[in-house]
């Protein structure tokens, strides 16, 4: 990603403004994204919560969808995502059409480091669970997530 950071003004009426592009190369295509917006952080870091970006070039795979965005959302001190031994980690989600409905999920909808006794017997999942560091051992079982969304 590249970034661009135009400095506050001196009388404090603009925060500073950064330009962001980006291109990903990814297996069955590329996408080229492009944002602008205010952020008080520094150069390397961000201070706001996640962004969402224009998707304004594709190819492969991902050309002709129209309605595109990339939301990227930023956890800089490793907590959010994860247990904080890591830092500066990104989330990047493509989402065709409305995005909103993604701004609804706390953290707490996620589970980090899961184990298999966390499933419940149904099979129903009411958050994203993550086998970061312990097997997913799966046999003759169904898992379905909760509908969240009306």
């Amino acid at each position: 990603m590249g970034r661009v950071r135009t400095p506050a003004t001196a009388d404090g009426t603009l925060l500073p403004t950064f330009k962001e592009d980006g291109n990903l190369l990814l297996p069955d295509g590329s996408i080229h994204i492009s944002q602008i917006y205010p952020d008080g952080g520094s150069d390397s870091v961000t201070n706001i919560p996640y962004l969402v970006f224009m998707v304004n070039g594709t190819k492969g795979a991902y050309s002709g969808h129209g309605e595109l965005v990339m939301m990227i959302e930023y956890d800089n001190d490793g907590t959010v995502f994860g247990d904080g031994s890591r830092k500066k980690l990104r989330r990047l989600r493509l989402v065709k059409g409305d995005y909103t409905q993604l701004l609804d999920e706390k953290p707490d909808d996620f589970l980090m480091d899961a184990q298999m006794s966390d499933i419940p017997e149904n099979g129903v999942l009411d958050k994203i669970f993550i086998f970061r560091n312990n097997p997913l051992n799966l046999v003759n079982r169904t898992l379905t997530r909760k509908p969240r969304y009306h």
